[in-house]
């Protein structure tokens, strides 16, 4: 089925990717008015003269608009569950207060990181079964989660259950939009990126953050985290060497996420196997506790074994 919008007394054939855009953005401004521009519409696709006066002056369009909402498709399950996930993860209670102000605590991460792995409601770290594998700290989540998960939906609890799987992220970060090179200056150029899957959006920042966090991850490359990190490398690089940029402050703190989310990958994996360590300790002193206790009751008898327990 064709779409059409109304330009005058015009109407101009577009896409069904950019009619799923335009009916998004329609129902997260509701009535209010508001103006945009899309390329699509704007230049006349089928003038090659106005296509080159145009095209050049995209880059000044992206760089001096209010927001740039970088379109990447409809939302399924897997990719909603993807935009949930990226628009909290990377612990960033523990690299920034309340106030603003940058504590760098990649240690206390790790060892919250280390607990959490046993929630039954969410999970810090993507999760696959992609071939058995999992990525860092997942296996146990997908254990728990598997056994609890009939319960969760029999109750009708399911949706409150925060957690992404590598294939969902790849669902999200491998669309269209990747291969398509040009539309990069969309983020590159842009003062105020948003990020927009069917009704989700999320703040560049925000998701640079998220990927950031993912970068030092060692996830199944297939996600496309890399491509995406790369983004963000060529937006920091291209921002941080503008001194009169507004936004250099952001970029230098996310430079300092970024040290972050690396020494907190280090970390994570002494946490935890230090915390592996003091739970076998228990157990191994049950090891050694048991064969003497048979032992003792062979020895004594049952009865016996009993009054020499009580009596210490």
């Amino acid at each position: 089925m064709p779409h059409y919008v109304k330009c005058g007394d015009d109407s101009i054939a577009i896409t069904p990717n950019c009619f799923s855009a335009l009916r998004s953005l329609s129902a997260k401004f509701g009535n209010d008015e508001f103006i945009i521009w899309v390329d699509a519409i704007c230049i006349n696709q089928q003038d090659g003269e106005e296509k080159m006066r145009q095209i050049p002056m995209m880059g000044d369009i992206y760089a001096k608009a209010t927001a740039t909402y970088v379109w990447l498709g409809e939302g399924t399950s897997g990719a909603n569950r993807a935009m949930k996930y990226l628009s909290t993860a990377g612990f960033q209670q523990y690299f920034k207060s309340r106030t603003g102000e940058i504590q760098f605590r990649p240690w206390r991460a790790a060892f919250s990181a280390t607990f959490s792995r046993y929630s039954l409601t969410s999970h810090p770290f993507p999760y696959t079964m992609d071939n058995g594998r999992y990525p860092i700290g997942i296996r146990s989540f997908w254990v728990t989660w598997t056994r609890i998960k009939p319960i969760f939906l029999l109750l009708g609890l399911a949706s409150f259950v925060n957690y992404v799987t590598t294939e969902d992220l790849e669902e999200l970060l491998s669309r269209n939009w990747v291969d398509r090179v040009w539309t990069y200056q969309e983020i590159l150029l842009s003062t105020h990126p948003v990020v927009v899957c069917g009704k989700r959006h999320i703040e560049w920042s925000r998701f640079a953050q998220s990927i950031t966090f993912l970068g030092p991850i060692r996830l199944p490359r297939h996600t496309n985290v890399e491509v995406w990190w790369s983004i963000v490398v060529s937006r920091l690089t291209l921002h941080d060497s503008d001194a009169d940029s507004s936004h250099s402050a952001s970029f230098a703190d996310l430079e300092k996420y970024a040290d972050f989310c690396t020494r907190f990958a280090k970390s994570y994996g002494s946490v935890a196997y230090r915390f592996a360590l003091v739970l076998m300790v228990p157990f191994l002193g049950v090891i050694v506790y048991v064969p003497f206790l048979a032992r003792e009751i062979l020895k004594r008898g049952t009865v016996n074994f009993v009054f020499f327990i009580l009596a210490g």
